[in-house]
């Protein structure tokens, strides 16, 4: 559980950003859009893959909300026009690693720390790995490689608009959770690798993919 639990601390600093947030309407659909694919299963006759889409289009929506926000200011004018960006979540449509980036550059402002989140963000987007596993040890270090990559993005977007103190604070979170889960569970031992070796992307735990329904 230890690669699925990483993976799920990484929220918690967005948690938490989104509690001060005034566009918690916003915040609230990105986290049920990032529920649905967490749990790795078909829901309402779609498959996983939909799910994907649809949370990435929930990330990119939350992007440019929050950039409408910070740069519209206060006023319930503002509010409104900071939730049109929901309009993308329905659309069918595939976030590719560009368009992707470039809705990371909407949270660019000149803050040191915000200016190397939103780098962060992108070059984690491009950076890939090799899908196809040949032993368990690339399973380890995919899985890895695939937690840090969000855990960097998650914790960008959290860090997004934040005074200093608050951003300290935020990474401060974000590195004890993370010490803790790495202190407190055990190193999988890859049981199953071999039935999801060529799955994409790399799964995080083997054993709780199985053909259940989903929660919701």
């Amino acid at each position: 559980m230890r690669y699925i639990l990483l993976h799920f601390s990484s929220f918690i600093p967005l948690m938490a950003r989104a509690a001060s947030s005034n566009a918690k309407l916003v915040f609230a659909c990105y986290f049920f859009a990032t529920y649905v694919l967490l749990e790795q299963k078909k829901w309402n006759g779609h498959p996983v893959e939909t799910w994907h889409h649809f949370q990435r289009r929930a990330e990119v929506a939350l992007m440019w909300s929050m950039s409408v926000q910070y740069w519209g200011g206060d006023g319930w004018l503002v509010y409104v026009l900071s939730l049109l960006p929901l309009a993308l979540i329905p659309w069918k449509v595939s976030v590719d690693p560009i368009s992707y980036s470039v809705s990371c550059f909407t949270l660019f402002v000149y803050n040191p720390v915000q200016i190397l989140a939103v780098a962060c963000m992108v070059v984690a987007e491009h950076s890939k790995m090799p899908t196809q596993l040949y032993h368990k040890s690339d399973w380890h270090r995919f899985a890895k490689h695939r937690v840090a990559c969000r855990a960097v993005q998650l914790l960008a977007l959290a860090l997004c608009y934040q005074t200093t103190w608050q951003q300290c604070i935020l990474v401060f979170v974000a590195v004890l959770t993370k010490l803790a889960v790495q202190t407190y569970t055990l190193e999988p031992d890859g049981t199953g690798f071999d039935a999801h070796a060529q799955e994409t992307p790399v799964k995080l735990h083997f054993g709780i993919y199985k053909d259940k329904r989903h929660q919701l």
